[in-house]
């Protein structure tokens, strides 16, 4: 195959430098021919320059002569964002190399495009080598993703000398640097009282009716308010030389406190200490953001939070540039039916890796498009974009969905998760895979416990001992599962494979969604047991996420390995 020649006719930027490191990887994975990067004068398949007049971010894709194809774009992120478009788009024929037959002007409609890496539990984000995760950085920027967000989980360590503080810290500066070097923002999650293990006993906040980890530190107090300063200022001063570009402030699941001084937390004592933590932040990183988490606001009945946080935020407060709204399942009634308090930019927080199943991508991919399609479709009027929560890869084809969303700021998806199937698998006609995916959302269920992790709630629901996988309960099967549907599902794989190429069929990306419908048929098959074929799937995908460590939120059972739970202290 002859070099696919690529002009840039603009500097080459740190950001377009990457681009090209990033172009040559891709195409060198896809067997494309190999890209050659021809300065002026060279005949040339495609060129990138900046144009006047084209939307921030957006760049249009045009014919020239000769087939030359043109990205244009008004700055260098928007030339990025192109090349993501071309590269999705294009793909071989009959060993043939076609390039993006699409022509026309993209341009996002959402200023904050974001995503969130929890980085804890031992997951991915926490274990895999550092180089593989900044590779799915870069992947998730191509697809328009334009902000990360990570958190330092304070309570597993000591204090921030602690050597293992350090080693977590260096761990997210480097996912943020890279965040940084394929133009994206850069941010910092903090629970809004967050504290170390080893919070004195006498600063700890009453716990709240959420999942708590004891040592999140009552601000009350003079003293609980300078050490949830402190800890923040620590962490914060870590991140001076990535540079951070926005902070969250976060209510619940951890964090809270429900002493008489502080509830209603989150219209109370979360407003007095965040605002000062924001003011902190802002002295040392100027000109960013601040995001206010509303998470959980008002779990427990009678607390009011919406209605006082609408009260503090009469007048716009010039300490919050954006509320985030959001919950495990529905979204909250309030900004929807009273509107966003403070008149402030709303962001969402769509919860893509745990909703439904347990553990967390245990079983393989976990797509979910018709739930996320009507839940973005009832808060797209009043969001400027939003962060998906993230525990893994598992779930990156909701992750897909999602770039689009915040895109277009609809709530249509098959165009994207068609594109997706074509570049990630190699598969040219993706309405089999679109099939599957369907059947896997429909099965959306399996639900297994550790015995050490949520033992009073399995209890409740009438779980069931796990065949052969000692430390394990399940949720007893759902009447809903269809073991044809099942077994079609799995066929549809089969056929799918047959028209990929052997990289698409070897990639992570397919082997989730194959060995999610396998296991479906397996389980479904056989009443929710698992069969001796079982185990190898688990294995795989114990490798694929790097999970050998995991706690058994984040990790697939295996038989005879025990998962140890340090998620609360």
């Amino acid at each position: 195959m002859q070099p696919f020649k690529i002009r840039f006719a603009v500097e080459i930027s740190p950001l377009l430098e990457t681009l090209q490191h990033i172009t040559r990887r891709m195409m060198s994975e896809r067997h494309w021919p190999t890209p050659d990067f021809v300065g002026a004068g060279a005949v040339t398949n495609l060129e990138l320059a900046h144009a006047a007049g084209i939307p921030f971010d957006g760049f249009r894709m045009e014919s020239g002569p000769n087939g030359l194809i043109r990205i244009v774009a008004s700055g260098d992120r928007g030339l990025f964002y192109g090349m993501g478009k071309f590269l999705r788009r294009s793909g071989m024929e009959h060993g043939e190399f076609k390039p993006c037959p699409w022509r026309g002007l993209s341009a996002p409609r959402l200023s904050m495009r974001g995503i969130y890496f929890a980085t804890h539990f031992h997951n991915f984000y926490q274990e895999a080598p550092v180089a593989e995760v900044e590779q799915y950085i870069e992947d998730l920027a191509l697809l328009g993703f334009n902000a990360l967000n990570v958190w330092f989980d304070m309570h597993h360590f000591s204090g921030i000398a602690d050597p293992a503080a350090a080693d977590m810290l260096a761990r997210l500066a480097v996912l943020l640097k890279k965040a940084r070097s394929v133009g994206m923002q850069a941010g910092l999650g903090f629970l809004a009282n967050e504290g170390y293990r080893t919070t004195p006993v006498d600063l700890r906040a009453v716990k709240t009716g959420t999942a708590h980890y004891g040592v999140e530190v009552c601000v009350a107090t003079p003293q609980g308010e300078a050490l949830v300063l402190e800890n923040m200022r620590g962490v914060l001063t870590a991140f001076r030389d990535v540079g951070l570009d926005f902070l969250w402030l976060w209510p619940y699941d951890q964090g809270g406190c429900m002493c008489a001084a502080c509830r209603p937390w989150g219209c109370n004592g979360m407003l007095k200490i965040g605002e000062k933590a924001a003011r902190q932040f802002r002295a040392l990183f100027p000109k960013t953001k601040v995001v206010f988490s509303t998470w959980l606001f008002d779990h427990s009945p009678g607390q009011g939070e919406w209605e006082g946080l609408a009260r503090a935020f009469a007048k716009k407060p010039d300490w919050v540039d954006y509320l985030m709204a959001d919950s495990h399942s529905k979204f909250p009634r309030f900004p929807l039916e009273r509107g966003v308090p403070g008149g402030l930019p709303m962001l969402n927080f769509p919860e893509i890796s745990m909703y439904g199943m347990l553990p967390w991508g245990a079983f393989g991919a976990n797509p979910l498009l018709r739930r996320f399609e009507s839940l973005w479709g009832e808060v797209a009027h009043l969001a400027d974009g939003g962060f998906p929560y993230s525990e893994g890869i598992f779930e990156d084809i909701n992750k897909a969905a999602y770039a689009h969303f915040y895109w277009t700021g609809q709530n249509e998806w098959r165009e994207a998760i068609a594109e997706y199937v074509r570049f990630y698998f190699g598969n040219g006609n993706p309405a089999t895979i679109l099939h599957i995916l369907e059947i896997l959302e429909q099965h959306h269920a399996p639900v297994w416990l550790s015995e050490e992790m949520f033992k009073d709630w399995g209890v409740q629901k009438g779980a069931l001992p796990v065949k052969d996988y000692p430390g394990w309960v399940r949720l007893p099967q759902s009447e809903t599962l269809n073991a044809k549907r099942a077994e079609e599902a799995w066929a549809l794989c089969g056929l799918a494979e047959a028209d990929m190429p052997e990289w698409g069929a070897q990639s992570w990306r397919w082997r989730i969604v194959k060995l999610r419908a396998f296991l479906d048929k397996e389980l479904i098959g056989n009443a929710g047991e698992p069969t001796p074929d079982c185990e190898a799937a688990f294995r795989e995908l114990e490798a694929i996420y790097h999970a050998e460590e995991g706690e058994s939120p984040v990790s697939p059972p295996i038989p005879g390995r025990k998962r140890i739970d340090t998620s609360s202290a």
